[in-house]
């Protein structure tokens, strides 16, 4: 007697796990693509916050690995409605994690934050409850008495399996959204350039200040300070310690005034301006600062975004939103009379 033949069955059951995968993974492109998630913003994202992404793509497999298990499941198959009440607790778990983790700054409120906690340690504590009731039932089937609720029960298991495979499919894009939100907030910079023209002891100072993806309540503060020519630089960077890697002499009033709290007699602040985002988040201006390229021999043009990490609270400046540009001033010298 010839055995079955399962090819065909085989051939089906493959099928069905390549459907939902790709249902599942294309519906999670889809959210990725509104988002508006790049290829080349990735490294950004991954740069900024590289444990984030690893939680987002454990949810995108346990969506994955679930869709499948409902293959194996007889459509038949039923469940108490307990379960689904267990799931829909731990379903709660991440999305409630998502806010309280990825805080978009200015955005995210201590009320949603605290809010967040309280909803995930109810869905923990309502999964919990829940497998408890459904695991006392299935002891209570061992001992051979009958569960009067199992053979009432309408819910199916593969229906469950199924919203459970959406459902985390849908968070991992929904924390995706704002761990791309809180990446762009945090790599916000005022990009600056300048070119300096001279003519007969005064000169003019083309500033272009380009700053994008900001905040509504964000600012950019942009200062052109010049460091006096009467003063010797080596004898004004004595025991000043250098930044990092930027050393006095780089940058002479930006690290003195960093390390004694304020601004040396022999820097004078030639320019400083606040700038707004407009409706697009994005600040361009261009400034002509005229100076006296006599009475200084270096400028400084410093660029710094001030963010508000709390709603209501004022914008504070962060020292990795910093653009520097230093400028060393030739000599004016006078050209011969004939």
């Amino acid at each position: 007697m010839d055995a079955p033949d399962h090819a065909p069955e085989h051939a089906d059951f493959a099928n069905k796990i390549k459907s939902i995968a790709g249902l599942l993974v294309a519906g999670l492109a889809g959210a990725i693509n509104f988002i508006g998630l790049k290829n080349d913003e990735v490294s950004t994202v991954l740069r900024n916050e590289a444990h984030w992404p690893t939680l987002i793509l454990g949810l995108i497999v346990a969506g994955i690995l679930t869709a499948v298990a409902s293959v194996f499941v007889k459509p038949d198959w039923t469940v108490s409605h307990w379960a689904w009440l267990a799931a829909a607790g731990l379903l709660l778990v991440p999305v409630s994690l998502a806010v309280v983790i990825i805080r978009i700054p200015g955005i995210t409120e201590q009320a949603e934050v605290t809010a967040g906690k309280y909803v995930a340690s109810f869905g923990a504590v309502l999964a919990v409850g829940c497998s408890a009731v459904i695991f006392k039932k299935y002891l209570r089937r061992k001992g051979g008495r009958t569960d009067d609720e199992a053979g009432k029960s309408i819910v199916t298991a593969q229906g469950l399996l199924v919203f459970v495979a959406i459902a985390l499919t849908a968070t991992a894009a929904y924390a995706a959204l704002r761990l791309e939100t809180v990446s762009q907030l945090n790599s916000t910079a005022a990009q600056l350039s300048a070119q300096i023209t001279e003519t007969s002891g005064t000169a003019l100072a083309d500033v272009s200040i380009d700053a994008s993806k900001m905040a509504n309540v964000d600012r950019v503060n942009v200062s052109v300070t010049g460091l006096q020519r009467s003063m010797n630089i080596l004898q004004f960077c004595a025991g000043i310690r250098q930044i990092g890697t930027l050393t006095c002499q780089d940058a002479p009033c930006f690290t003195s005034e960093h390390q004694l709290g304020r601004l040396p007699a022999a820097c004078d602040v030639i320019s400083s301006g606040i700038y707004q985002p407009n409706a697009d988040g994005s600040v361009q201006q261009a400034l002509t600062i005229p100076f006296s390229d006599v009475l200084f021999q270096r400028l400084e043009l410093l660029g710094e975004v001030c963010t508000v990490q709390s709603p209501g609270q004022p914008c504070t400046y962060d020292s990795q939103n910093v653009t520097r540009i230093d400028i060393q001033i030739p000599e004016y010298t006078a050209p011969p009379s004939s």
